[in-house]
């Protein structure tokens, strides 16, 4: 009798570890995280509301492509309110028919807003 309920609890351990580890989002291989990086770079710049106040800060966003190409920002943290409200719309705006075939993937990013010297 013990031996059976050893090998039930052995059991429903192994099933909820597995639901567990299948919830989390699928990383992005590197290819496509730096080929993400790159469009996402591209389509932003340094908003005037920071350049005027002479505001620098980094965003960490986590990106969820989606089956039509477009881009969805899963999370977002900032010191900024206004400067992730910028990222998050800009981001969400994005969509590329190259990135349809890796829908499902996250990206995790880091977009640093910083001021050059003149």
């Amino acid at each position: 009798m013990n031996t059976r309920i050893a090998t039930l609890i052995v059991v429903l351990g192994v099933l909820f570890v597995n639901v567990i580890s299948a919830s989390e989002p699928v990383p992005a291989p590197k290819a496509i995280s730096k080929s993400v990086a790159d469009l996402v770079q591209s389509e932003l710049s340094f908003p005037d509301f920071a350049r005027e106040s002479k505001f620098e800060c980094c965003v960490l966003v986590r990106i969820k492509i989606l089956e039509n190409g477009r881009f969805k920002v899963d999370c977002a943290n900032c010191k900024n309110d206004q400067l992730k409200r910028y990222v998050v719309n800009k981001v969400n705006n994005i969509v590329s028919q190259k990135h349809t075939l890796y829908a499902g993937y996250t990206v995790a990013l880091r977009i640093n807003f910083r001021l050059l010297e003149t």
